[in-house]
């Protein structure tokens, strides 16, 4: 489905375009365009229900949204009742169609209940862990449909279905929220659908909503770079790595770190050649993994001792490895430096 969205997209942007059509016309009827257009019409912000589809995850908040197909499909069958079914032969000469045209199941999907309110505070019948299993799977398929609404808001930019930069915040708040095992996998450059230009855009974005107040604005250290939505390694040494998250929750400090880890590896990786990280990275990097531990230990020392939750003890965990990550990134670099300086000296030499 998504091959088919895409093709349809880049297909009818290229006649467009050497049509010379200003208006878009093919694009802007595109199979995706005229999906959003029939949701227009059902909901005033289109962005909040596309969110809401980016990433449903199988809870009963979602499963209110996007209905059942057919009829029962949310329903968990019971083993007795499996076993029957499996039991009932199928012979079409004689008529045993194996109860497939039993009233029970031609009912109209549109005849199913709705699935049952859960109360605040319950967790999913499936559990967490599967949900988070099944989750991680799909993300690079969540991450292509977002794409491709990206590529149409882009691809029209006089009347966008939706707003190109509303879009995008709203997209960085829900993978904000995302619980830390989940987005670990959903920021991850390594495996990630999205293009590098997508990515690092995501990233600050993400990034930004941690950030404290005090922190050094990218504007006064890169204008034209963070204007453009890029990053540069003066921009990551300067305005981001030397901060805390502007929380003292441990999963903020995690999920801040893994983000820059990641930047810092997009930036290394796809980084303009004449733009290199400084001598001060090391120090960048210490100064931020020093900062987010002490802002992290004022939570203890706050009100009466506290016992340290199940989820901050995996927090921890997660901040920890990243900071040997980030430790490591840094070793790398320098010593790549090093031997791009041995190599030049060797260059002129000769």
């Amino acid at each position: 489905m998504l091959d088919l969205l895409e093709t349809d997209l880049e297909e009818r942007n290229r006649l467009d375009v050497e049509n010379g059509s200003d208006d878009m016309p093919l694009l802007r009827s595109s199979i995706l365009a005229s999906y959003i257009a029939q949701r227009s019409g059902r909901t005033t912000d289109v962005a909040m229900w596309i969110m809401k589809a980016l990433f449903a995850d199988g809870s009963t908040s979602s499963t209110s949204v996007f209905q059942e197909v057919w009829h029962r499909e949310h329903k968990n069958k019971s083993l007795r009742a499996a076993n029957k079914r499996k039991r009932e032969k199928v012979n079409i000469d004689k008529g045993e169609y194996g109860g497939y045209l039993d009233d029970e199941s031609v009912h109209s999907s549109q005849a199913s209940e709705p699935p049952t309110p859960q109360k605040k505070g319950m967790r999913p019948s499936l559990g967490e862990e599967v949900l988070e299993t099944a989750y991680v799977e799909t993300i690079p398929l969540r991450q292509r449909l977002f794409s491709l609404v990206s590529y149409l808001c882009y691809g029209l930019p006089d009347t966008p279905p939706i707003d190109f930069s509303n879009l995008y915040q709203k997209f960085e708040q829900r993978v904000k929220e995302l619980p830390l095992t989940v987005f670990s996998s959903f920021i991850n450059i390594s495996t990630s659908a999205l293009r590098t230009d997508q990515q690092v855009e995501m990233l600050q974005g993400v990034l930004f909503l941690f950030m404290p107040a005090g922190a050094l604005s990218p504007r006064k250290v890169d204008r034209a770079r963070f204007e453009e939505g890029g990053i540069s390694p003066i921009i990551l040494e300067r305005c981001f790595l030397p901060y805390p998250a502007n929380t003292i929750e441990v999963e903020d400090h995690a999920k801040m770190s893994l983000l820059l880890e990641n930047l810092v590896m997009v930036v290394w990786r796809h980084g303009e050649r004449d733009e290199r990280f400084s001598r001060g990275l090391g120090e960048a990097v210490r100064k931020g993994i020093e900062a987010r531990w002490e802002k992290i230990n004022k939570k203890k020392t706050r009100g009466r001792a506290r016992v340290a939750s199940e989820g901050d003890l995996g927090a921890r965990t997660v901040l920890k490895a990243s900071d040997l990550r980030l430790g490591w990134l840094v070793e790398a670099i320098e010593e790549s430096a090093a031997t791009a300086e041995d190599a030049m000296d060797e260059d002129d030499g000769l």
